[in-house]
């Protein structure tokens, strides 16, 4: 195991191969139990089988993307719902913008933290997208 580093939490949960253990974020201020910890799972995407919404659409992402940009503004919780909405999209991430907002939204929670400037560099894509 990697030591003096920090471990995204996907890789953490891997490595541990249990369901629950303690994590530290200094922002938290201590240890806490992983799974009981929401600034924790919020940014672990365990894989888990999908049936996937074949209605989806490139129309409907555009509306969606319209909307997360309408005060110019993207809020984590945004960031979180747009990546949820995408993993459900199936084979429409084969196809851009899809594809490239997706690209973007894994490395932009590939560490488990969203920064302002991740979340403003995908507000310009979604800007230079949708017009």
């Amino acid at each position: 195991m990697r030591r003096g580093g920090r471990l995204r939490p996907r890789e953490a949960h891997d490595r541990m191969g249990m369901e629950a253990f303690y994590v530290w974020r200094a922002v938290m201020g201590g240890w806490a139990v992983s799974n009981a910890c929401a600034e924790f799972t919020a940014y672990l995407h365990v894989p888990h089988p999908r049936r996937y919404q074949a209605d989806k659409t490139i129309g409907e992402l555009a509306g969606l993307c319209r909307g997360l940009t309408v005060n110019s503004r993207i809020t984590t919780a945004q960031v979180m719902a747009l990546h949820s909405w995408l993993q459900d999209a199936g084979p429409l991430l084969n196809q851009w913008p899809a594809s490239e907002i997706a690209q973007t939204l894994e490395r932009i929670l590939e560490d488990g933290v969203v920064t302002k400037e991740e979340k403003e560099e995908l507000r310009i894509l979604i800007q230079r997208i949708v017009g």
